[in-house]
């Protein structure tokens, strides 16, 4: 009976330290929230300031190699009217067929379209000179909010092939996106 009652009791004082383990964490700011997963980095500390693109985090899954996302946010004045958040489908593929021509050079694939609580994300597969990347991004009245994710290595120069894991990892971040209340 005490042996009962102890492994009870420690399995009373492990399942909550198991479960926090598993637990996701969110990255919010005054422009954007998303969950990452409980072990992922997110390094708001080594950003780089562009002119054009306000870099907002990298979320860096943990290993080698490992998934890095890169979320920035960039305001385009001329795109004010644009919004992807309950857009007409009319709107949405304009919009894709813009992402598609401006990322020409990297022979772009639509991979799928994320449903963000109701805003339209186009995920996009490419490829440049340093390698594969995943690429998304919405608009919301001159607010372009963008992600980047590729493979990296501490071990090798540029980007390394991706698979069907980061994909669904990176999808599932973008579902997640919402702005702030």
């Amino acid at each position: 009976m005490k042996r009962l009652v102890c492994a009870i009791l420690a399995l009373t004082l492990l399942l909550p330290l198991a479960l926090a383990q598993g637990a996701d964490q969110t990255f919010a700011t005054d422009e954007i929230e998303l969950t990452v997963p409980a072990d992922w980095i997110i390094d708001t500390e080594d950003l780089t300031e562009d002119e054009d693109f306000h870099y907002m985090c990298y979320l860096i899954e943990p290993g080698d190699p490992s998934l890095v996302v890169e979320c920035a946010l960039v305001y385009y004045e001329d795109f004010l009217d644009v919004y992807l958040d309950g857009s007409d489908e009319k709107t949405l593929n304009a919009y894709i067929g813009m992402l598609l021509d401006e990322k020409e050079a990297d022979s772009p694939e639509l991979v799928t379209v994320v449903d963000a609580g109701g805003i339209s994300i186009p995920v996009l597969c490419a490829q440049d000179e340093e390698g594969p990347y995943l690429y998304a991004d919405t608009m919301l009245s001159g607010q372009n909010y963008v992600f980047y994710a590729y493979s990296a290595s501490a071990y090798e120069d540029g980007t390394l092939e991706m698979d069907d894991d980061d994909l669904e990892t990176f999808i599932s971040i973008l579902s997640t996106f919402r702005l702030p209340s």
